[in-house]
């Protein structure tokens, strides 16, 4: 009679934790903000975004091409006080045209200015030259990305992880795969 008097009550116990309201979980948006956001972007774009804004609550950061270049469009919190800043990989302030307001410093250590990190990273690419990549290897892990630059023009080296099967690339920052280095 014990047990039949404890099974009763465990019974009832489950009946009513399955009747329960549900409750709409009010949380369902990506994990994002503009700290993330700020995090990944390269060096000398984080050093040149430190300098013009200190700091100002940033409400989020675009990445946008302009001139077939990457370009970082941050957006504040009182965007009445402070308009959208412009600002490219190499940490160059741009004013919204595209043209160069303050050239990137000579200082800067990282993938864009010749310091000790040669790397680029895939988020980083030009539009064109990532559409190729995974236009021509779309199922190969990207391993290694070097910037090459040859007088005016910049070409982007491109190793897979999976080297028998993807062939290393050349590509010119328009998108172009060269077969032969650049003179």
């Amino acid at each position: 009679m014990k047990y039949l008097w404890l099974t009763l009550v465990f019974g009832f116990c489950a009946g009513c934790a399955s009747h329960s309201k549900r409750v709409e979980y009010p949380y369902h948006d990506p994990l994002s903000s503009p700290g993330a956001e700020f995090a990944g972007l390269p060096p000398a774009a984080q050093s040149a975004i430190r300098s013009q804004i200190g700091a100002v609550e940033m409400r989020e950061i675009l990445k946008t091409n302009m001139a077939n270049r990457v370009v970082y469009e941050v957006h504040f919190q009182d965007p009445a006080l402070f308009p959208p800043l412009y600002v490219s990989q190499n940490g160059s302030v741009l004013y919204p045209n595209g043209a160069v307001a303050v050239a990137a410093g000579e200082n800067n250590i990282g993938a864009f200015s010749g310091g000790p990190v040669n790397g680029v990273r895939f988020s980083d690419l030009p539009v064109k030259v990532a559409k190729v990549i995974q236009e021509k290897a779309p199922t190969s892990e990207v391993g290694f990305v070097n910037k090459i630059t040859v007088g005016p023009d910049i070409y982007y080296q491109v190793t897979f992880k999976d080297q028998p099967f993807a062939a290393p690339m050349l590509i010119s920052e328009d998108g172009t795969v060269l077969q032969n280095p650049p003179k």
